[in-house]
């Protein structure tokens, strides 16, 4: 049973090497997470901005692809407390 996961999410404009070891699938929830970050003024803007919806939505697509989700999020591991 994993007690404590820390861990760095991906970010559409973080310019930065990015080694992805963990993913979470959020067929579920990509919704939801569109919809919570749509109300924060500045964190979500119109295509081709960064965090506009389609980016959001085609970055979990094309990671969901990755590991045979319809929509995934990445994050890199830091640590994991047991």
């Amino acid at each position: 049973m994993r007690i404590l996961f820390i861990g760095c999410i991906e970010s559409l404009d973080a310019q930065l090497d990015f080694h992805i070891n963990y993913y979470v699938n959020t067929d579920n929830e990509l919704d939801k997470k569109i919809e919570i970050i749509s109300k924060y003024v500045g964190e979500i803007g119109e295509t081709p901005f960064p965090r506009s919806s389609d980016a959001i939505r085609g970055m979990a697509q094309y990671r969901g692809a990755s590991c045979y989700y319809r929509y995934a999020e990445t994050f890199r591991g830091i640590k994991e407390i047991w």
